[in-house]
């Protein structure tokens, strides 16, 4: 049916496997926050998009260097997020969180379609590509797979290694026993969500360089994040990484067969799965 050699197939699979490490971060950060701090956050997808913007940018215009463009966003997403969860989300019900993050959401993709413009804009760059045996590999989606990955690393040795990691684990697990022992339970989840917006900004970097960026794109990368979650098992920082990279070699595979589709077929899969595996197909067992 289709007239592709060996390594044309492996050069589809592999760089959809590097697009999907990409997507596996992002998702981690959303069901970390879904699954673990139980904060369904409705502006996920729009920060994204506003981190593409600014380091487009970046990119282009400002005069600035990658390096401290990269602490400044990390710093100010940390800062934003926290002041958001402490002030706007904490001590609310799940509900109202919902109805406060859609409203976020809003005005931040008003915000850009009014300072930005709805064309949609992209760094254009020129990836070069790595030969092996007939095999392309996109360089750029390389890095940012490698890069994705460890970032992942990073945060689960934060949370298994540091002080603070496992202060938001105990927070996580046993809040009352947290609050019991000292612990400001209240001020550590601040602090994780937080954190997760750091992984979020992240995310928004690496898009840029790879896609274009308009300011409705935030409502794809809130589905993507949403579908790549449940499949990997709600809470699932593992499972949500290797749904990432599943759902990107799933996109090329279907871009392949029919780029008109791909998403009708992928979400066909999509509901596939949950009939098949309701709570994921890396879901975690129950905390008793």
């Amino acid at each position: 049916m289709f007239n592709l050699d060996f390594p044309s197939v492996m050069t589809i699979l592999i760089n959809g496997l590097c697009t999907g490490g990409v997507y596996g971060l992002f998702a981690s950060s959303f069901t970390f926050q879904c699954g673990s701090l139980n904060i369904t956050d409705f502006s996920f997808g729009s920060w994204l998009m506003l981190a593409m913007y600014l380091t487009f940018f970046m990119y282009t215009g400002w005069q600035t260097g990658i390096v401290p463009f990269v602490i400044l966003l990390f710093l100010c997403y940390f800062t934003i997020s926290f002041l958001i969860s402490r002030f706007m989300l904490s001590k609310r019900d799940e509900f109202t969180n919902m109805i406060i993050t859609m409203g976020i959401s809003l005005i931040i993709q008003n915000a850009a379609t009014l300072l930005f413009s709805s064309s949609p804009r992209s760094l254009g760059i020129i990836e070069r590509t790595i030969s092996i045996g007939g095999v392309q590999i996109m360089q750029t989606r390389l890095i940012m797979l490698v890069l994705s990955a460890a970032i992942l690393i990073g945060f689960h040795a934060f949370l298994k290694r540091t002080w603070t990691g496992k202060t938001i684990r105990a927070v996580i697990q046993r809040k009352e026993m947290a609050y019991l022992i000292g612990i400001n339970s209240d001020r550590v989840k601040n602090v994780a969500f937080a954190v997760s917006y750091v992984m979020l900004s992240a995310s928004g970097i690496m898009l840029i360089v790879l896609f274009s960026v308009e300011p409705t794109i935030g409502g794809f990368y809130q589905m993507m994040s949403f579908l790549i979650c449940i499949i990997g098992g709600l809470g699932n920082l593992k499972g949500a990484f290797f749904s990432g990279l599943l759902v990107g070699v799933l996109i090329a595979v279907l871009n392949m067969m029919s780029s008109q589709f791909a998403m009708v077929l992928l979400f066909l899969i999509f509901a596939i799965i949950l009939v098949v595996r309701p709570r994921g197909l890396f879901a975690l067992k129950s905390r008793s």
